[in-house]
């Protein structure tokens, strides 16, 4: 996913991440690498375009990113669009669209993705709800999925404090059916995830973003990953 609503900051930024994954078993290590320009004006609009690079079960897909984001007084609405020329792991187009609105002392999140891969398709559709209290931010949701022809249920939890301006440090847990494209394969299984992530503002110029994982996929194998992001403002 475009990380244009991570930073939620004025101006443009070029960030560069790099991902890790160590999988038990006889499965290969998963890698990742990720470019991305995002900038945003002062009506309100926001624009991101990224490349990505990534190795998974010994093999390799590159994949083209864009999104636009609009914010409004009470709402703000994000459209993302991915493309995988190569579409053996990653999916071949992708869209997703993300709102979010006042609702309360807090915001009503929706959200709603559909993915074409070489041999099936997926859709999911998230409901939520984030709510700042001082230092303290919280968000919850559920998700419903279908996975070619499956059902799927699943919910998510996030809980962030911030230890200054524009630095925070989180734990996020759920579990949910997913799937996983491997060459013609489709996978789908239950995984559960347990995350520590943070972001930490160096300087006005430099931000660092962290995050270390800890999941189980399904009866396959337990994946520890790690990734890192390393953002230049302008």
């Amino acid at each position: 996913m475009i990380l244009c609503s991570v930073w939620a900051q004025a101006g443009s930024g070029l960030e560069l991440g790099v991902s890790h994954d160590s999988l038990s078993g006889a499965y290969d290590d998963w890698r990742g690498l990720s470019l991305q320009w995002d900038w945003q004006t002062a009506s309100g609009h926001g624009f991101a375009l990224a490349a990505a690079r990534q190795q998974r079960f010994a093999l390799i897909d590159q994949e083209l990113r864009a999104a636009w984001t609009r914010k409004f007084d009470q709402a703000e609405l994000r459209i993302e669009i991915e493309h995988s020329p190569q579409h053996r792991i990653l999916p071949r187009l992708g869209t997703h669209v993300h709102a979010s609105m006042a609702a309360g002392p807090g915001r009503l999140l929706l959200d709603g993705s559909w993915r074409e891969y070489q041999t099936s398709r997926t859709r999911s559709f998230k409901a939520g709800y984030e709510q700042y209290a001082g230092a303290w931010y919280w968000q919850g949701g559920l998700q419903v999925s279908d996975l070619s022809g499956v059902r799927g249920y699943g919910w998510q939890a996030r809980a962030d404090y911030y230890y200054q301006d524009n630095s925070r440090i989180g734990l996020q847990w759920g579990q949910g059916d997913e799937a996983e494209q491997s060459g013609v394969a489709l996978r789908r299984y239950r995984v559960s995830t347990l995350g520590l992530q943070g972001l930490h503002s160096v300087n006005r110029e430099w931000s660092l973003r962290w995050r270390i994982e800890r999941a189980r996929q399904g009866d396959f194998y337990w994946k520890n990953g790690i990734n890192l992001g390393l953002r230049r403002h302008f």
